[in-house]
């Protein structure tokens, strides 16, 4: 224990002086279109190379900087470089990529925070569009600080995406009242979305609700090729993980952009049949939203039915009418019209 708190305060004593040093790194990771194979973005992610100790993992310092609020000027700092970064791929000629940087609680409950990632955008020329903040579900859970922060920053025409989705509280409510461009699904449940039976579900289950919702959704940690044919079958829309590339500087990515392009036309399914997959999905949800049309119909119809038959069965109680063949009719109907929906949901 006191050789653990001992560790912590020597690395709060190197944080404060870490940014001055310039001893921070940005290593990019790819996102890859799934279906077509192009770049889409990458994700920033943060390294920290020390003079004399070397390479400190971020697991080691990133909740030391989240407990003593180091976090703040060392998120500004990530933020500030990857927008710079991604402009100047811009300018340098490549094809425009959406920046992720991931949010930390910290950074988000600031009271100034849109006010920084405006004046960011601002000072590097980077469009909103091509900038995308990660946030994670316990981020939400303070919907009442939470919801106006993301709004703002929705409104900023900044993109926002769940990260680690299915780890957290995974709450649908937040999905309905977050303005979520992208759910990520969490690399725990892709590891073996291909040898177990629950991780499988999982995953199609989510990737069937972001479609559904109108969202977009990344798989990440994606390392062998049987993953990512999963991944395309069940038409998720992007990915990044290892099979790709995994995170480098920039220097050391620039040159792998069309390399990390080749992979899903080597190690993917034919295009032809991830078309199929993709026209086969969209019939299924037309054959749905008929489905539904039709059952809403029925309801209807079957709710006229029951208050007819209602009213008589009343009248009978009373006494006051005696059974008529209007009401062997009703119930004919209603007979009729659940047989009806029946036949719909179990062709």
């Amino acid at each position: 224990m006191r050789g653990h708190i001992s560790k912590a305060v020597l690395i709060e004593t190197d944080l404060r002086k870490a940014i001055e040093r310039n001893e921070f790194r940005l290593y990019y990771q790819p996102k890859v279109n799934l279906q077509s194979g192009k770049m889409i973005g990458v994700e920033a992610l943060i390294r920290w190379f020390h003079p004399e100790k070397g390479f400190i993992p971020p697991l080691d310092f990133i909740p030391v900087a989240e407990e003593t609020g180091q976090i703040i000027p060392i998120g500004e700092w990530v933020l500030r470089t990857a927008c710079i970064q991604n402009k100047a791929w811009q300018n340098a000629g490549f094809l425009p990529l959406v920046m992720s940087v991931n949010l930390s609680n910290r950074q988000l409950y600031q009271s100034q925070f849109v006010d920084v990632v405006r004046d960011i955008l601002t000072e590097t020329g980077l469009a909103p569009e091509y900038l995308e903040l990660e946030i994670t579900e316990s981020m939400m859970v303070d919907t009442h600080h939470a919801l106006p922060k993301i709004n703002e920053l929705r409104d900023l025409g900044v993109h926002i995406s769940l990260d680690d989705f299915g780890t957290g509280f995974s709450a649908l409510y937040y999905l309905k009242e977050f303005p979520i461009s992208k759910i990520k699904i969490d690399q725990s449940f892709i590891r073996n979305c291909t040898s177990d039976s629950n991780d499988t579900t999982i995953v199609k289950t989510i990737i069937a609700m972001a479609h559904q919702l109108k969202m977009g959704v990344i798989a990440e940690g994606i390392e062998t090729k049987e993953q990512l044919n999963f991944l395309q079958k069940s038409l998720c829309n992007h990915g990044q993980g290892y099979l790709f590339s995994k995170p480098l500087p920039p220097e050391e990515l620039v040159p792998f952009f069309d390399e990390i392009e080749d992979i899903i036309h080597r190690e993917g399914i034919p295009q032809e049949l991830n078309t199929k997959n993709l026209m086969d999905e969209m019939l299924e949800n037309e054959k749905y939203h008929f489905i539904a049309e039709k059952i809403l119909n029925y309801m209807k119809e079957m709710n006229d039915s029951l208050s007819t038959v209602r009213e008589f069965a009343e009248k009978i109680n009373k006494e006051s009418v005696h059974p008529a063949d209007n009401l062997l009719a009703e119930i004919d109907i209603l007979e009729a019209t659940i047989q009806a929906v029946v036949k719909i949901v179990k062709p």
